[in-house]
């Protein structure tokens, strides 16, 4: 039995259902795995949260949360994605084998909004915790974020989900994905974080008064380099970035060679594995 622990930064959202039906068929063919998953999500909205524990707050967790559409059990938590990702795997009998961090309601790229994201945080705790962890997002753009839409876009995450679990690296003990809603291949490009980060985060709306700006006003725009996960995003390829046991993002030709051992690997038209990749 391979036991898994999903957990989320958005709560209950239209990628909740269509995430935890991607992690179920694993259990159907072609992949026929004997798996567990038990679902811990916080209650609420918990984005740009990071890595946050609630050490000063009680927290409560409500069990067997019905959802329309789901016969799968969830439970709510009154904390952060590492608050559920710690409670589900020090507070219940049969620990976690793997932990699963989204699908986010949007990307997780670049170097600021990676270091920032709850998504990214609750599988950073999983590694911290000794366990193989993957952070799953969704890009979007001007897609209507239905439970339609990423029920399309996650379904080739399954395969990569399987290749994780089964095939396992030395050196990757984390995963960060990003698929877009849109995608222009059913395969995964390495890649590197890029520079890019947040500026400015809040208004002033009155005397000592701040607010939260819109997200379209939080990115310095620069032009990303061939390679990085914004590149891949504005290309609309998903993305792999391989992640150390110390949390370290590792090189590209790292998660290259994986992701062709794997037979995962994005590549150009012409269908030939770039060079860097090959063992």
């Amino acid at each position: 039995m391979i036991n898994i622990l999903l957990t989320n930064d958005d709560g209950i959202s239209p990628a909740t259902i269509p995430t935890i039906n991607s992690i179920l068929h694993l259990k159907e063919e072609p992949y026929n795995l004997d798996i567990s998953l038990r679902v811990i999500i916080p209650d609420r909205q918990r984005s740009w949260i990071s890595k946050q524990i609630s050490i000063f707050d009680e927290l409560h967790l409500e069990e067997n949360v019905k959802l329309e559409g789901l016969d799968h059990p969830i439970s709510t938590l009154t904390g952060t994605p590492a608050d559920c990702v710690n409670i589900g795997v020090y507070n219940f009998n049969n620990k976690p084998d793997f932990v699963i961090s989204g699908a986010n309601v949007g990307s997780n790229v670049s170097w600021g909004h990676f270091l920032s994201s709850g998504t990214v945080g609750g599988a950073m705790e999983g590694l911290i915790s000794g366990i193989p962890s993957l952070a799953l997002s969704c890009p979007y753009t001007t897609e209507k974020r239905t439970t339609e839409e990423f029920q399309s876009a996650l379904k080739i995450f399954p395969k990569l989900l399987y290749k994780f679990i089964t095939h396992k690296h030395e050196e990757i003990k984390m995963l960060s994905v990003n698929i877009p809603l849109t995608k222009k291949s059913i395969f995964y490009q390495p890649i590197t974080l890029s520079k890019q980060t947040y500026i400015k985060l809040f208004d002033e709306t009155e005397k000592n008064t701040f607010k939260h700006r819109p997200k379209r006003l939080l990115s310095h725009v620069i032009e990303p380099d061939i390679g990085t996960d914004l590149w891949a995003k504005n290309h609309g390829i998903p993305s792999v970035l391989g992640i150390s046991r110390y949390g370290i993002p590792l090189a590209i030709r790292t998660t290259g060679r994986w992701l062709a051992q794997t037979k995962l690997l994005h590549v150009p038209k012409d269908g030939e594995i770039p060079d860097e990749y090959r063992l």
